[in-house]
């Protein structure tokens, strides 16, 4: 009993001095750099949350660099350094060029100078006892371009040669199907790219279908007309059937759901079990409200900012033929919210291109009473709606593109890329061109 009893306090007395090691004057051998950041004298860009990588070559050499490059902006020829370790006594901060040390700062200084980082940057730091010195290299970059800059492209001038009287786009999976209508003539072109399109032969497509109401919902693109409802799922071989109730458009998506509009009574129609079903509007007629739009709207189905289906009305003409700068917006199809009437540039129009991308909803083109809108033709909401601003010049869309209306959008989200095709000049006659716009920041996460 008594051996285990001295063997304890031996071991204890070992452990001891072990954690004590060079300790035992009470300071510290520890040289390490427990935290590292940078900052702007200006403040303009906020360096505070970036996060670093300690690389340890050896005990007494490490490499420090961010987990991500530095914001687009970062004067990197002038950032503030702080430093911090275990008690250190002493951190000597050198500047450099070309692997020769330069400038030398104190990094314990209260006030310290600005530390040009355009090339390596040297860090010495000594334990507090002042009998082990550690070696640091730093090396920061900054993002060369604007992750918030929009890329807007003409890829085509001239995509199909045939004459148009009416036009829509629709992107079924990735591949985008361009139905074209000359007078009574509908054709349909496709493409992966927006380049290059290929004409492709249509079996059993209805005459005389206004071709502006074409849908597509899961995995088949619709148009209806009247008691007809025709569908395909490769949007090339169609299929017919009848329904008791007759609509006059089809209208939106939702969740996968069918909606149509009965613009007489203002009813609003749901497709269930191979029939049109009255939504109960939450109005006290249960009917759409009189300033809901008939005819010339833009219409945009996608998910909110929690996930949820979400479809957007935009603009168009009431049953009076009134324009308007209505936002209708609904998650259930018998609940409507109007977001618009709020914002002097969001003037009263009608058949506008709307998307959502990048949290935000656009608005591009359109006519109102006096023809194509020309001023603020492109504006943008972050908040889905409720208010709008005009694009900096890093987002606006470029000046080569002409103003229009009715233009056709999609979005290739597995690409990030919006796609706007088409459209109708102030004269009327058929813009058959395709740009392409898409972030910076978003084309790099695919990277």
């Amino acid at each position: 009993m008594k051996n285990t009893f001295f063997y304890l306090i031996v071991v204890f007395a070992v452990m001891f001095t072990s954690c004590l090691g060079t300790q035992s004057d009470g300071l510290s051998d520890n040289p390490d750099i427990t935290t590292f950041t940078v900052s702007n004298v200006d403040k303009a860009i906020n360096l505070s949350k970036i996060k670093y990588n300690f690389k340890e070559i050896d005990k007494n050499n490490s490499i420090i660099t961010p987990k991500d490059s530095l914001p687009y902006g970062t004067k990197m020829d002038s950032l503030i350094v702080s430093v911090s370790g275990a008690r250190l006594s002493s951190i000597r901060i050198f500047e450099s060029k070309d692997g020769v040390k330069q400038k030398e700062f104190d990094g314990l200084d209260n006030q310290p100078d600005t530390v040009n980082f355009t090339d390596t940057v040297y860090i010495e730091t000594v334990s507090q006892n002042k009998k082990v010195t550690k070696y640091y290299k730093v090396k920061l970059f900054a993002h060369k371009q604007d992750p918030e800059l929009y890329i807007w492209t003409g890829i085509q001038t001239n995509a199909v040669s045939q004459n148009i009287t009416q036009e829509k786009v629709i992107l079924n999976n990735t591949t985008m199907m361009w139905y074209i209508k000359d007078n009574n003539n509908v054709n349909v072109y496709t493409s992966d790219n927006g380049t290059v399109w290929k004409m492709n032969p249509l079996t059993n497509f209805p005459n005389g279908v206004d071709l502006k109401y074409m849908l597509k919902a899961k995995d088949s693109i619709y148009v209806a007309q009247n008691t007809n409802l025709y569908s395909s799922k490769d949007g090339l071989v169609w299929k017919q059937r009848s329904t008791a109730q007759s609509i006059d458009n089809l209208l939106f998506e939702l969740g996968g759901s069918l909606y149509a509009i009965k613009n007489s009574s203002s009813k609003l129609y749901n497709l269930s079990n191979n029939n049109w079903v009255e939504v109960s509007i939450s109005t006290p007629s249960k009917v759409l409200p009189d300033n809901f739009p008939v005819s010339g709207a833009g219409i945009w189905s996608d998910f909110s900012s929690n996930g949820v289906p979400r479809v957007y009305i935009v603009g168009g003409q009431d049953k009076n033929g009134t324009l308007l700068n209505t936002i209708w917006a609904s998650e259930n199809g018998y609940y409507w919210v109007n977001l618009g009437n709020n914002s002097n540039l969001f003037t009263p129009r009608k058949d506008v291109m709307v998307l959502q991308y990048d949290g935000k909803l656009m608005l591009i083109g359109g006519r109102d009473n006096s023809g194509v809108v020309n001023t603020n033709f492109h504006i943008f909401s972050a908040d889905y709606g409720i208010s709008w601003a005009i694009p900096a010049s890093n987002m606006m869309i470029s000046s080569l593109f002409t103003p229009r209306y009715n233009g056709q959008v999609v979005v290739r989200k597995d690409k990030k890329i919006i796609y706007l095709v088409g459209g109708q000049a102030y004269n009327g006659t058929f813009i058959k061109d395709v740009w392409t716009g898409v972030k910076n920041g978003l084309l790099w996460e695919l990277k």
